[in-house]
């Protein structure tokens, strides 16, 4: 209850305020009588101290200090019997108040601090057994809502409605989830808000927001919400002038409530992502499965958004500095939240700008994220900025992202996200970039991602049954034609490397030339076959 909800009984009509700027929208959760110079020591916090001031009577500039003291812890306010003792209060005494915001009381002399202790108890203990029970149906209520799966925009709604105020829920990126009733101008003063705080420090934090146009001046409340053990998720409640103050016991409640949607919402995303990581592994070809086709791998890729494409590229992402520790599945500690939190921002931006153009799969044993192009104009770059500031500011960690190199069918994806892989191994040789793309290291690399299908069809047209011999016979043809090429379609040199006499090299070679329908004079095409040999190895 605050102190200016307790002042408005009308068994308390005759309690006045005595300095200008004092703030009534202090919580006041209890009551204390003290003529002791140290009651700071002793009583709690919120509450309303009742005295005469008899030890001040001659020494004002020490009631200054106790005033102080009992905002910093913070006390509601301090109530003066005047007459008593102290006839006036000094004008210091008044102006410390207000420098402070600190509510000063005149209890009049007609009235007894008993009298006016007890008034003040029984309605303080009424209100708190109506929020008592208030919290309570609150909690019967929404408990059945998440035992009944409801989601959190319905639930956002359902809240702004109970409680009759404007609200909504932000995550720690800055994203809003869900709210009820807020303006564009309550949305956008709420992002700047959540950016601007310490997100793993900050407790309960009230906010004055100044009027702007047609709005009106605004409090606003934050509340941290947690999942595991770190805040995820920030509710706000926007208070305009006039509107009723929601009690402790509700709050707690709500909050304790919003924590287990989010708790509960952390393991349906970890079971999402350990089907997905399955599956990756199963492109990655690290499956216990003895083989799986290309057809089979888009076949199970469908329900993760995998389509059939020309070109495929892969993008891996981390933080800068790698996790050596395993990923605990059962036991969800700040780093396990932290990686799952950012893969659930990760899906949700990625999908919002690219739709189905990019897969998203977690790279769970690795602590990566794999982004799979499946379109070759899709530019990331703009992305992939926005997402790094947006997660150290976040976290206070940087995020890296790497490219691997260009692939044209499914076959070839492996090949790019080990590139892309590879590149995390020499971070520290660029402290301040944060997107790299893989540089091949020679002409073999390049020829790695060209299509499977590809390779078969030219290689089989130029080489016919030499390019994928299946007997021991055209498997020593082969060897001996691509050592004759290496030679520069040198008998002799071919005979003296290969340990044969020339006769035996000139009839392979009369042989290769047989199968493959022509002769070997026109250097141009000696080239291409030494070509096709490299790819029909590969």
């Amino acid at each position: 209850m605050t102190l200016e909800k307790l002042l408005e009984d009308e068994t308390l009509q005759d309690l006045t305020i005595i300095n200008q700027k004092a703030d009534l929208g202090r919580d006041v959760s209890s009551v204390e009588s003290t003529e002791t110079p140290d009651v700071v020591a002793y009583v709690s916090v919120n509450s309303l101290i009742i005295t005469t001031a008899m030890v001040y009577k001659d020494d004002q500039e020490r009631l200054c200090e106790l005033i102080l003291r009992l905002n910093a812890m913070p006390c509601a306010g301090l109530a003066i019997k005047l007459g008593r003792f102290v006839d006036k209060l000094d004008r210091k005494v008044i102006e410390t108040a207000d420098s402070v915001g600190f509510p000063l009381i005149r209890i009049p002399m007609c009235r007894t601090l008993g009298n006016v202790y007890h008034n003040l108890l029984s309605i303080i203990w009424e209100s708190e057994n109506k929020d008592l029970i208030d919290a309570l149906n609150i909690q019967k209520k929404f408990y059945n809502l998440i035992i009944h799966g409801i989601s959190l925009k319905r639930l956002v709604k359902v809240l702004g409605t109970t409680i009759r105020k404007h609200v909504l829920i932000i995550d720690r990126f800055g994203e809003i989830c869900g709210c009820c009733q807020t303006s564009e101008y309550e949305n956008r003063i709420a992002v700047r808000l959540i950016r601007k705080i310490d997100k793993d420090n900050s407790e309960y934090i009230r906010k004055a927001v100044p009027a702007s146009g047609k709005e009106k001046e605004t409090v606003v409340q934050i509340y941290p919400i947690k999942s595991v053990n770190r805040n995820s998720h920030f509710l706000l409640i926007f208070d305009r002038e006039g509107n009723s103050a929601i009690s402790a016991f509700v709050m707690e409640e709500i909050i304790l409530i919003l924590g287990m949607h989010f708790y509960k919402n952390l393991f349906m995303y970890l079971n999402e992502m350990r089907t997905r990581d399955s599956f990756l592994q199963i492109m990655l070809k690290d499956s216990k499965e003895e083989h799986w086709s290309h057809q089979q791998i888009l076949a199970l890729g469908q329900e993760h958004g995998l389509r059939h494409s020309d070109y495929y590229r892969v993008v891996l992402g981390r933080f800068r500095t790698a996790e050596v520790q395993k990923f605990h599945m059962v036991q969800l500690l700040r780093r396990e939240e932290e990686y799952i939190l950012v893969y659930d921002y990760l899906k949700r931006k990625i999908r919002t700008c690219f739709q189905e153009n990019i897969v998203v799969l977690p790279d769970i044993s690795h602590w990566r994220y794999m982004l799979l192009i499946q379109e070759k104009s899709v530019d990331l770059r703009r992305a992939l900025d926005e997402i790094c500031h947006t997660v150290e500011s976040s976290f206070q960690k940087q995020m890296v992202f790497s490219y691997g190199n260009d692939a044209y069918d499914m076959g070839t994806t492996t090949a790019s996200y080990w590139e892309a892989a590879e590149i995390f191994q020499n971070l520290e040789d660029c402290p301040e970039e944060y997107i790299f793309t893989y540089k091949p290291q020679n002409i073999m690399e390049l020829l790695k991602g060209i299509s499977g299908v590809r390779i078969d069809e030219v290689c089989r047209r130029m080489l016919k049954e030499l390019a994928f011999p299946a007997d021991e016979m055209n498997r020593e043809l082969k060897k001996t034609l691509k050592a004759y090429l290496d030679c520069h379609c040198s008998i002799m040199e071919t005979a003296n490397r290969l340990y044969l006499h020339r006769n035996t090299v000139r009839y392979r070679i009369k042989k290769c030339e047989e199968i493959m329908g022509n002769d070997l004079s026109d250097s141009q095409y000696c080239f291409q076959l030494q070509l096709c040999l490299i790819l029909s190895d590969m």
